[in-house]
């Protein structure tokens, strides 16, 4: 907090507010424009100064999909800030929330918007992932993940009784009765997928405003997979699916129209909800 005071006066700005448990802050000039100011990793920073840019440069037709565009990159001692414009629009931190009664699990979000979150998979898939490896993005890898991430996963999930061995044993054997993915194609994504980071404009476009892809399990046996930002379509649509799990109607809603536009197989997106369901309850 007094880092990022001590950024704001620097460049100038006023805070006008920030969320609870966000690491954004509404700040303003004395003119009255408005920013948004964040923290931001490595990665991220990589992100938001360097692959957006690349990224932009081209012209992708996204139906629902835009992009932010960052200001200004700053440091105050150890951290990294990020400012940019502010996005005027409709945000999801009380229909989505941890700790709202309102939006816990995400209650409160619409079943409708399922749709916009399968357009937004779809303009993401139109990034080709090819002119992006120069960037070293995290990419998912199946094989990593089951062979390492699966077996550390599952120990901790089974001393915490979360899960039993029979379980673990079941899923095993669903990992391996076949190979997941074969015929799924990459796409970009920013790494954490969920309704707190995005912003619907009043024209309906949706601005995905955080980056930094999470690369934070504090487990240094596990591979960086969870928030992998070049992955499968199936992991991005888990993702949202099981950050969903207080509103069935938008789960459903969501699978449905996901397996209907994005041509996902039924059997890839089961061994996605299954992996997320097990990275979500060792990090909660």
């Amino acid at each position: 907090k007094e880092q990022a005071l001590e950024i704001l006066k620097q460049e100038g700005l006023s805070p006008i507010e920030s969320e609870a448990g966000s690491n954004f802050v509404v700040c303003r000039d004395h003119t009255g424009n408005k920013f948004f100011l964040k923290t931001c990793s490595d990665t991220e920073k990589r992100i938001t100064t360097k692959v957006l840019p690349s990224i932009s440069e081209r012209d992708w037709r996204f139906h629902t999909l835009e992009l932010p565009s960052f200001i200004k990159l700053t440091t105050s001692g150890s951290l990294n800030f990020i400012l940019f414009p502010y996005v005027e629009g409709e945000g999801f931190n009380e229909d989505w929330n941890e700790i709202s009664p309102r939006g816990n699990g995400g209650r409160a979000m619409k079943p409708g918007f399922a749709e916009k979150v399968v357009d937004l998979v779809q303009d993401l898939s139109l990034i080709e992932v090819s002119s992006l490896r120069t960037f070293n993005l995290p990419t998912f890898n199946f094989t990593d993940w089951k062979g390492q991430n699966f077996p550390y996963i599952s120990e901790i999930l089974v001393e915490r009784k979360i899960v039993i061995k029979e379980q673990v044993a079941a899923a095993l054997t669903i990992f391996e009765s076949f190979k997941p993915f074969v015929n799924s194609k990459l796409v970009f994504t920013n790494g954490d997928f969920y309704p707190r980071n995005l912003i619907q404009k009043s024209n309906g476009r949706i601005v995905i405003v955080d980056w930094e892809g999470r690369q934070d399990y504090e487990e240094p046996n596990l591979v960086d997979q969870r928030n992998a930002l070049i992955n499968y379509p199936e992991n991005v649509i888990a993702f949202f699916f099981i950050h969903m799990w207080g509103n069935y109607e938008f789960q459903k809603r969501l699978l449905t129209v996901a397996t209907e536009r994005l041509g996902l197989n039924t059997k890839d997106l089961q061994v996605s909800i299954l992996m997320k369901s097990l990275e979500q309850a060792l990090i909660w």
